[in-house]
């Protein structure tokens, strides 16, 4: 529950929900399902949230400094919300532009794999694939360990492979992955 006069502050990311493909004016109104029932049992029904925003078209400074940023985030946090939040919305970055980006953020040291992996498989291109690919070799031993890091990240990196694979039309990237993956 949520104490009297406290506030709750939660960051959505609408890019989980849809794809803002199209530049244009969008309207976006938010309301909760249920209504909020306070501790005297009452319940208040809240009024929905309207506001709206503009999606422009393609900028890859724009995308770079937004993904340089995120990375930073990640690397200077040891916030877990704040974390957790940079790492997911850089995963939602719908740009192969991303792919270093999601690599560095691997790379951090930082417990980011669930949504950077996820970020890598949704792009899935070859340049992701072979980040991938890396993450799975770096495991000494097949199957891994999943009690380490190491071992947890290839099975993730793996699993993510296997996606890729079953998505993709690029038929050498196919391969290239049935070479590279047990």
């Amino acid at each position: 529950g949520l104490g009297p006069g406290k506030r709750l502050r939660e960051q959505l990311l609408l890019n989980e929900w849809a794809s803002f493909t199209t530049p244009g004016r969008y309207r976006l109104d938010v309301r909760l399902l249920t209504p909020i029932e306070m501790s005297s049992g009452a319940k208040l029904v809240s009024k929905p949230y309207r506001t709206s925003f503009e999606v422009l078209p393609r900028d890859e400074s724009q995308l770079k400094a937004a993904c340089e940023r995120l990375v930073q985030q990640i690397k200077s946090t040891n916030n877990v919300g704040e974390l957790h939040n940079a790492a997911s919305a850089l995963a939602h970055v719908d740009d192969p532009i991303v792919v270093p980006y999601l690599e560095r953020a691997l790379r951090s040291g930082k417990y980011v794999e669930h949504p950077v992996i996820d970020g890598l498989t949704r792009i899935g291109n070859e340049d992701a694939a072979q980040i991938l690919i890396a993450v799975v070799k770096e495991s000494p031993a097949w199957p891994p360990n999943t009690d380490t890091m190491a071992g947890t990240r290839a099975i993730l990196a793996w699993q993510a492979l296997h996606r890729i694979a079953a998505a993709t039309s690029n038929e050498r990237l196919k391969q290239e992955i049935s070479r590279s993956v047990p």
